[in-house]
């Protein structure tokens, strides 16, 4: 076991909040195991410095689980793959949305972990404020990546 990183210790509510961060920042995949300490990246999730602020679709939507869904907060319409999530976001990017997480619902099980919620994008291009609801899912490779990240492993 690395020095350091204690995997029995059960996760908090504030560090799967965080767990959002780091996959919004893309910090599950830029990050090998190697990685340096990242200095608080589990706090409040910003949408400022984010995956949403490159207004690069490709990005945004490779953040998404292979076979992930979203459930778009400006569309009616389901998102199953990444083509149509890539698509989504084509759109969305264009209305410059800044968010922030108004409410958040943590659940802890065995291996697993959800937090829920409302956010608020305000779009930069008019000024429009969109309420949505928010689903992120993590399962056990999640939290050990994060685990790796959060944790100095040489």
């Amino acid at each position: 076991m690395p020095e350091g990183m204690d995997l029995g210790k059960p996760i908090t509510e504030d560090e799967v909040r965080g767990l959002f961060s780091l996959w919004n920042n893309g910090e599950f995949f830029h990050h090998s195991l190697s990685s340096p300490h990242l200095e608080g990246s589990l706090t409040r999730p910003s949408f400022l410095s984010s995956a949403l602020a490159t207004e690069d679709p490709t990005k945004v939507a490779k953040r998404y689980a292979k076979a992930g869904v979203l459930l778009p907060t400006v569309s009616d319409t389901p998102r199953t793959d990444e083509s149509s999530i890539t698509d989504y976001f084509v759109n969305f990017l264009k209305l410059k949305p800044q968010g922030e997480i108004l409410e958040s619902y943590v659940t802890i099980g065995n291996n697993w972990c959800q937090d829920v919620g409302i956010y608020e994008f305000t779009m930069g291009a008019t000024g429009k404020k969109v309420r949505g609801r928010y689903s992120f899912v993590y399962g056990a490779c999640i939290l050990l990546a994060a685990a790796a990240v959060t944790y100095k492993i040489n």
